[in-house]
């Protein structure tokens, strides 16, 4: 067997542990890390539509609370016309989300109207407007609970709007939801120039997005393949597909209280830029770094070895205090010195093992120690078992129980001691073979050995 010195082996290995790894990296860059770049871009575009649908949602809430409270309003016959105008007013005045307020009779006829300011003109207009066959209005009607309806053209602007209708005392109050402020607000959320924001109906027409060019254009996407997934399963669903003659990637999720969804896409180019730099950024960090490891594990390897050689002298002179034994022969020439000395220090640690065995054995108190929790002696020594007048063998046999004296009460007690504290003494009476009741001073502790609880016991006999 050849011998070579320690810092040739360390030098040797320590190049090895560096650019094997390295290798390994490369390899793996290419068939895990680059998927997991397109996997997490794709989870970040999802939560980026679900903070905007999020926002969507809250949106179409409060335009959609404004209508429960006209609806939880007094009818008009309890107040004057004039307040009851003021309340409607202010209400509308109070958010952009609404546009129109109609509150409707169960004929159709309206009693109450509430307008924008620039759309004041269109009052006159709409005094006789009769809503008897609107869809919307007839659906909250039959089924007496709010709902949304589907968009159309609203009567005051010409322009694309969603309506929704509650039930209340006696009268029915419907909202209009102007999509161009839905656009709007998606234009001040908006992330960027490459990111596409979309919110379409059950069917993919667009009804808003975050630069109003797609809802202009009356654009229906229920054809790219992930959104009529989302919308056919209602579930969030993320992947790539062509929009606008760009690659892209994009997630959908529903909004349900309008059974709407929205899409959020981002091209790749732009999605994927910051990780591609980040990815050359970091091979050019590693190969720099890969240089530096190279010439500091030589430099360190040396240095070990040398330290090596001090620990080696040391250790054997603590050891063998200056004599020599029979260790095991090894291809490193100063690993053999360290394996005769922890030889020497194995051989101590055996004398030291029979000294606590002595101690243990002659020691006048009781020493137990009990499983838990049914709390078996496992090991005990001589004292334990002739204190109560038992063999080994029936000693090893017996619980605490079996001649424990205190009711069980007082020993669940000091047990959930023992457990909280970790220590605990007190007296008991235990009770011997032949039946004699014996004071005894009993000190416990809970410890760990290998990976076990178990109760270390000191039995003195008082």
């Amino acid at each position: 067997m050849s011998v070579q010195p320690l810092r040739r082996v360390l030098t040797l290995q320590s190049l090895l542990a560096i650019v094997l790894p390295f290798g390994v990296v490369v390899l793996f860059g290419f068939l895990w890390i680059l998927p997991q770049i397109k996997t997490d871009a794709g989870v970040r575009q999802l939560q980026l539509a679900k903070a905007v649908g999020m926002q969507v949602e809250s949106h179409l809430e409060t335009g959609a609370a404004i209508v429960r409270a006209v609806a939880a309003m007094p009818r008009v016959s309890r107040l004057s016309q004039q307040g009851y105008q003021r309340q409607l007013d202010a209400l509308l005045g109070s958010t952009d989300a609404i546009s129109n307020l109609y509150v409707v009779a169960p004929d159709g006829k309206l009693s109450g109207l509430a307008l924008k300011n620039d759309e004041q003109v269109h009052r006159g207009d709409l005094d006789s407007l009769d809503l008897s066959h609107n869809p919307l209005l007839r659906n909250v009607l039959q089924s007496k609970k709010p709902l949304w309806s589907e968009t159309f053209l609203s009567l005051i602007n010409g322009g694309l709007v969603a309506a929704y209708g509650a039930p209340g005392v006696g009268v029915t109050v419907i909202g209009e939801v102007d999509l161009a402020l839905l656009t709007k607000f998606l234009q001040q959320i908006s992330a960027g120039k490459d990111t596409v924001i979309l919110i379409v109906d059950h069917n993919g027409q667009v009804v808003a997005d975050n630069n109003g060019r797609y809802t202009a254009q009356q654009l229906n996407i229920g054809n790219i393949p992930l959104v009529h997934e989302g919308i056919v399963s209602d579930t969030p669903t993320t992947g790539q597909f062509n929009f606008s003659g760009r690659s892209m990637t994009g997630s959908i999720i529903q909004i349900a209280s309008v059974d709407w969804h929205v899409v959020v896409a981002r091209a790749d180019t732009s999605l994927y830029r910051t990780s591609r730099d980040i990815a050359l950024i970091a091979l050019a960090g590693i190969l720099v770094a890969l240089a530096c490891s190279m010439m500091t594990s030589i430099y360190l390897a040396r240095r070990l070895a040398s330290r090596f050689d001090v620990l080696a002298g040391y250790s054997q002179k603590v050891a063998h205090g200056g004599s020599s034994g029979e260790w095991p022969s090894s291809s490193i020439e100063e690993f053999n010195q360290l394996s005769a000395n922890l030889q020497s220090m194995a051989s101590r640690l055996q004398d030291s093992e029979t000294l606590y065995r002595t101690l243990f054995e002659q020691l006048p108190d009781g020493i137990v120690l009990w499983s838990v929790p049914d709390l078996r002696p496992l090991q005990f020594n001589p004292a334990a078992n002739t204190l109560l007048g038992y063999s080994p063998e029936e000693f090893a046999s017996l619980t605490v129980t079996d001649f424990e004296t205190s009711n069980p009460a007082h020993m669940a007690e000091r047990l959930d001691i023992l457990h909280r504290e970790g220590t605990t003494s007190f007296e008991a009476v235990h009770r011997t073979k032949a039946g004699e009741a014996r004071p005894m001073f009993i000190t416990l502790r809970m410890i760990e050995l290998a990976e076990h609880s178990m109760v270390l016991a000191l039995h003195r006999d008082i």
